[in-house]
């Protein structure tokens, strides 16, 4: 009896020791891609902020040319 005691427990114990392993490099794997979407979401932003800069430059632009039309 005390022999399938120990068994019992050395099963239970090993289970949670795999499940443990599992647990951990599913974690790391779900860290990396939340990493990369992050990532890949900030590289979005900075394009986007990009593109607004430039859009704001050129109505800048058109703004200072009819405030200083060329006379010919």
């Amino acid at each position: 009896m005390n022999n399938q005691l120990w068994a019992a427990t050395a099963v239970i114990v090993l289970g949670y020791i795999v499940g443990f392993y599992f647990q951990r490099r599913d974690s790391e794997s779900l860290n990396r891609r939340i990493d990369d979407l992050r990532s890949d979401v900030n590289h979005r932003f900075d394009d986007l902020i990009r593109y607004i800069d430039a859009r704001f430059k050129a109505v800048e632009d058109r703004l200072d040319r009819l405030e200083h039309p060329v006379v010919r």
